[in-house]
């Protein structure tokens, strides 16, 4: 197996506890402090370097879990000693520390790879703690991904190394397979991952039984933790059959189950076997499709007998319907004269039926109407067929429309005995008619363009609209399914009843059945239901659908159908899966972390109270968990913790409780940190360092707040030592009767004691961080001159100089003559870091060296 250099780096830094450091910084007391700071509490080892140069040097030579670095150093800044780093390790946890802190530094460190940008200045203490804690944190990230890489790389190699066809489901749903599985399927692993086994197999196996029914057993089995050895017949994309041994068994990932499923390829061992089959089908199917020919025949003969038989019980329903209908049936013979009017409601027509009778058509119908109803005639004639003919008439003061069919009677030798003309007045029906056709564009426009998938049955299950919406969401056009009972094809593999169609046959008590467990009554609509669902046929990977069918009813409430509405949820119940295990990552992250930790919701109710805390506290989870009760573990009295405060938006009212113990974070906006001691913590009470921060949604509003405390104790005991031993220092060197400063390498003051002041004229203030002191104290340049080759010559030597005597000016132009010793002051590699020189006045005059 072949393992990358960063892997190698990861692993290297699994197999130790301890951290490793590099610091690269040009001044070495600020090195020499932070190392110092930094390995105090033994579980970081700190190498330093004063140029960029030389720490790369260093990462050839050794492996580090994490680098800080200055930006403003001489030879090759913090920000091209980063791009050097990141040219060759990508991952190693890279900080900024440094003085300069323009905007334009720290966005160019973060985009070329830096994981934190820090400002030196303000408290030491604080602020080495803060880099402290963020090195920390940012190696056991680094250290908890490479741990993960290491694993993924074994997992993977192991999976694609296998002989055989591997892939792991979630469920009926593949979530992964090997190199093995697309030869195997002759398929992308793109069009493999998200599908059920069963859409790579027939519709049903050899032993005769539905692919989908089969699988669903044998997942449900092994689910239940029953593993599973069967033979199984796959369908490769080419169509061609393979079949394999399969080996499923149940594994747990994260705390959930996931189904292993281990595919031999036994196409070999049964290609005898199957060659025979192959033949015994080709014969079954011949025989097969002669029967389904012969019933198929069959089936068309019923089909036209009864066509014929619907045929003729129309006839006779519309001849009833005709003769109880107030039409005006006309008789004439061959000439065109009228024989029989037939009308009861005589006043729809322009003159009474019976003035029809023993007059020719054209002596009775204007001009227009009588040219119209002879070509019918003739037509009827030479065709033999009904003619129908549409015109108008002002009748009573108003246009009225009128239709006529037009048929020729035949005596019993088959010859034309005359014609019979049926007139109806079709005003108001035409008047209806465009309303309704009014009616139904108006429903068509709202129907087609809602963009939200939608279909209507009638209540026949008849699909009468089909919207566009629903077309590009299903991929059927509206063409395959208006006028048929498919809908279900949009849904489902097999023919079943939809919402809709269960409403529109009453049979509310059977929507359990085809939807348990996934409906309920609209809140909103009448009679109406809803459902959520999961529809893996849809797109690519399955949909999620919430569905609601409510019932159509005519004016007199009877059912005349039903509509369907469905909207695509799928992204919705995948973001909240995702927030699930983002919740229990969150819990997992929280509850294990070894840092105290509360969070508590907008309500103040505490959701996390974590193992750490638990210990630090003496309170456990369980007893804390789902109250607002957080301010025991600190305090004797109720009263607001930070977190509170925070939840609350209303950080005016933090210098109430944490008066001159609190400050905004410089890392986290609107959080806040606070140092504070806790008399009922502990034995004797505990320093605690403590940061709230507000957790918000994606819209900005606070919806709780995370506190995370650390016990400092042990640091300000030590901070209070060290501040007196300080002040200890500060007090000796001050009060000291002789002169003493200490100076860096490059000769700038660093202290200037009481007594430099008193001898020199000049105060601290004017001197300290300058060197220019010395043409002031030495104004003759060949006599500076002289000393400065003196003092060079000796430190040259690596030497120290005692009882030089120099003669200074003083700052009112006294002269004093000076007894000099001095030594250098080195780090642990012996490099010169500066100097500290005593000067002793002599009251006496002397020969001056």
């Amino acid at each position: 197996m072949c393992v990358s250099v960063e892997l190698q780096v990861c692993i290297h830094n699994l197999e130790s506890s301890m951290i490793s450091v590099l610091y690269v910084d040009d001044e070495p007391v600020l090195l020499d402090i932070c190392r110092l700071f930094l390995q105090r509490s033994g579980d970081m080892q700190v190498t330093t370097s004063t140029s960029a140069l030389e720490g790369l040097s260093l990462l050839t030579s050794g492996a580090f879990d994490a680098i800080i670095s200055d930006y403003q150093m001489p030879g090759m800044d913090g920000i091209e000693f980063l791009k050097a780093v990141r040219r060759d390790n990508k991952t190693i946890p890279f900080i900024i520390f440094t003085g300069r802190g323009r905007e334009e530094i720290v966005i160019e460190a973060l985009k070329e790879g830096a994981d934190l940008y820090l400002q030196k200045g303000g408290d030491p203490h604080s602020q080495f703690a803060e880099l402290k804690n963020n090195i920390e944190q940012i190696v056991r990230q680094r250290k908890a991904e490479a741990d993960l890489i290491y694993s993924e790389t074994l997992y993977h190699t192991l999976f694609e190394a296998a002989q055989d066809a591997i892939f792991l489901m979630d469920g009926n749903r593949i979530i992964e397979c090997n190199h093995r599985t697309e030869e195997l399927l002759s398929a992308d692993m793109k069009d493999i991952i998200g599908k059920s086994p069963v859409a790579f197999s027939p519709e049903y196996q050899d032993d005769n039984t539905l692919s989908i029914d089969k699988a669903g057993i044998l997942i449900q089995e092994a689910l239940d933790g029953n593993p599973r050895f069967f033979e199984w017949k796959l369908k490769k994309t080419d169509g061609t059959f393979i079949p394999v041994e399969v080996s499923l068994n149940r594994i747990e990932v994260k705390g959930n189950y996931l189904l292993l499923s281990i595919i031999r390829d036994i196409s070999e061992h049964k290609r005898i076997l199957n060659e025979l089959e192959r033949k015994t089908e080709d014969l079954g199917a011949s025989y097969e499709e002669i029967l389904a020919t012969e019933e198929e025949l069959r089936h068309q003969y019923i089909a036209i007998s009864q066509s014929e038989k619907a045929l003729r019980q129309s006839e006779e329903k519309l001849r009833s319907t005709l003769a109880s209908m107030d039409d005006l049936v006309l008789t004439l013979d061959t000439q065109g004269v009228f024989l029989d009017a037939y009308n009861e409601n005589t006043g729809q027509y322009f003159i009474p039926p019976e003035q029809f009778i023993g007059h020719h058509y054209r002596e009775i119908l204007p001009p227009d109407l009588s040219d119209l109803l002879g070509s019918a005639m003739n037509a009827v004639i030479v065709s033999g067929r009904t003619e129908q003919i549409y015109y108008d008439m002002h009748v009573s003061g108003e246009n009225r429309s009128y239709s006529a069919k037009m048929s020729i009677r035949l005596d019993e030798d088959d010859t034309i005995s005359g014609f019979t003309i049926v007139a109806r007045d079709i005003t108001d029906e035409k008047r209806a008619q465009r309303e309704l056709i009014e009616s139904k564009s108006k429903l068509e426009a709202v129907i087609q363009g809602n963009p939200i998938p939608q279909f209507v049955i009638d209540k026949n299950h008849i699909v009468t609209h089909w919207n566009e919406a629903l077309a590009a969401y299903s991929g059927i056009p509206s063409s395959r399914v208006i006028g048929t009972k498919n809908h279900w094809m949009a849904f489902y593999l097999n023919e079943r009843p939809c919402l809709a169609d269960l409403l529109v046959d009453g049979q509310e008590d059977k929507i359990a059945q085809w939807y348990k467990g996934t409906y309920s009554r609209s809140g909103l609509v009448k009679d109406a239901y809803e459902a959520v669902d999961y529809f893996p046929r849809m797109g690519e990977s399955g949909k999620w659908l919430y569905f609601t069918a409510a019932l159509i009813r005519n004016e007199d409430g009877e059912i005349i159908g039903a509509v369907e509405t469905l909207e695509d949820i799928t992204e919705q119940k995948e973001a909240y899966r995702k927030l699930e295990q983002e919740g229990l990552i969150l819990n997992a992250v929280i509850h294990e972390s070894p840092v105290p930790a509360f969070v508590i919701d907008k309500d103040h109710k505490l959701m996390f109270w974590n193992l750490a805390l638990s210990k630090h506290s003496g309170i456990s989870s369980s007893e804390i968990v789902g109250s607002t009760q957080q301010w025991r573990a600190f305090y004797k009295e109720e009263r607001p913790c930070l977190a509170d405060l925070l939840v609350d938006n209303v950080p005016d009212q933090i210098e109430k409780w944490y008066a001159g113990k609190y400050s905004p974070s410089k890392l986290i906006p609107g959080a806040y940190e606070a140092v504070d001691f806790f008399p009922s913590l502990g034995t004797h009470g505990k320093w605690l360092y403590f940061t709230a921060a507000p957790i918000r949604n994606e819209d900005g509003g606070i919806i709780g707040a995370v506190e995370i405390l650390e016990d400092i104790s042990d640091q300000k005991k030590a901070q209070e030592e060290l501040h007196s031993i300080k002040q200890y220092l500060e007090s000796v060197i001050q009060n000291a009767l002789v002169w003493i400063m200490v100076l860096d390498k490059e000769t700038n003051i660093v202290i200037w004691n009481k007594a430099a002041e008193e001898i020199s004229g000049y105060t601290a203030d004017e001197v300290v961080g300058k060197k220019w002191i010395w043409k002031s104290l030495y104004p003759d340049a060949s006599y500076r001159k002289e000393i400065t080759s003196e003092i060079v010559h000796i430190i040259s030597d690596d030497s120290y100089f005692s009882n030089l005597k120099t003669q200074i000016h003083a700052k009112n132009g006294r002269l004093h003559t000076i007894t000099w010793n001095t030594r250098a002051l080195r780090n642990e590699k012996e490099e010169i870091t500066g100097y500290v020189a005593v000067g002793i006045e002599n009251l006496c005059s002397a020969e001056i060296r």
